[in-house]
């Protein structure tokens, strides 16, 4: 789908005219939503993958989605990780949800997007089930799709492998930051204006809002916009108090986990989140202009928060087999808080009387 390109992508899809594998099909630019829908439409197969102009498939990654189909034949989404790359094609780390999103309940989805375009492969029933891509969501329309397909019980697993190169552009700036929050707002409103939303989610609006607020907070620190978010820290609070409470360790593992995934060194990140909670040693954000109060951390809770990170990042790189990375990171998070050498969990995964890799929620808690 060539939507209204202005450069020489016309010259290079000629070469392809009498492949007849291939249609090419060009129109005025409507965006992303309506390139995609109008594809969608003319496509003739069972399945339907999609890819954006800038991004690259894996070697593989149609088999390998496949093959996941193959071993569920109910499935209606296949799931896989993503690798990103710069604007050269350099790598930047790497998102394998499933090491941390083991949950694809609708509930789930509220609070992330654990896939992108590139990265799954729909079958093509769904598709006409729950309708296309929104135009009107004009940033955030893939996370609005996958959204409506998880509240619509379509069944979806993981294809446990990097299928796609999702390219970041540079100049993540102020305003993109900005306009991609504004689209997440627009699409909860959307979402919980729903008339047929089961009680369990629609309880669970205050929460969303909380935590896309939070993710304000992680891109303006990674842009260095302390401001924002601060403002943001303090919003998310006023949807959701018991980020004051019971959810402080949850709230604080999420902010000192890089922005950047992988490829951003732990402890820079880390570094940069304490300077910015205990600036001066003062807790920030205080108070909002609305009176509301933001979340004042102890440095104890800090190095709580902090062993959290290891401990995850320990069990993901254990269930993977990276024997080295689960080492470094069990001695960082012991190291950041003792009291998980007594932990249940890390103590029966180490003694090996685990098989399910990472201990229930409940038991991560120091």
């Amino acid at each position: 789908m060539d939507d209204g390109s202005t450069d020489d992508t016309a010259a290079c899809l000629a070469g392809w005219a009498n492949d007849p594998r291939v249609r090419v099909v060009q129109q005025a630019n409507q965006g992303r939503s309506a390139a995609r829908n109008h594809g969608a439409r003319l496509a003739r197969g069972e399945f339907l993958a999609f890819l954006d102009s800038d991004d690259l498939y894996a070697p593989g990654a149609l088999a390998a989605h496949l093959a996941t189909f193959a071993r569920r034949p109910d499935l209606g989404l296949a799931i896989g990780g993503y690798a990103l790359i710069n604007d050269q094609g350099a790598d930047l780390g790497a998102r394998l949800p499933w090491r941390s999103h083991a949950d694809l309940r609708p509930a789930a989805w509220l609070f992330d997007c654990v896939a992108m375009p590139g990265s799954v492969l729909l079958r093509r029933s769904w598709w006409e089930t729950v309708g296309e891509f929104d135009p009107a969501c004009e940033i955030a329309e893939d996370w609005d799709f996958f959204l409506r397909l998880a509240a619509a019980g379509c069944p979806m697993d993981w294809t446990r492998q990097i299928v796609c190169h999702y390219r970041q552009h540079a100049g993540s700036s102020i305003r993109e930051i900005h306009r991609m929050h504004d689209g997440v707002t627009a699409l909860l409103t959307k979402f919980f204006a729903r008339l047929d939303l089961p009680p369990d989610l629609a309880a669970r609006q205050g929460a969303a809002r909380a935590w896309a607020e939070v993710a304000l907070v992680k891109k303006a620190l990674a842009a260095g916009q302390t401001a924002t978010a601060d403002a943001a820290l303090i919003a998310a609070v006023g949807y959701d108090p018991t980020l004051l409470t019971a959810g402080r360790l949850a709230l604080l593992e999420y902010l000192l986990t890089p922005a950047g995934g992988e490829a951003q060194p732990l402890a820079a990140w880390a570094g940069r989140v304490r300077a910015w909670l205990q600036q001066d040693g003062t807790a920030r954000p205080s108070q909002g202009p609305d009176g509301s109060h933001g979340p004042h951390f102890s440095r104890r809770e800090l190095r709580q928060a902090l062993a959290r990170v290891h401990m995850g990042r320990f069990f993901a790189a254990a269930a993977a087999g990276e024997t080295d990375p689960a080492r470094r990171h069990l001695w960082q998070g012991v190291t950041a808080d003792p009291t998980w050498l007594r932990n249940r969990g890390v103590l029966a995964f180490l003694a090996g009387r685990s098989r399910r890799g990472s201990p229930a929620a409940e038991d991560r808690s120091p």
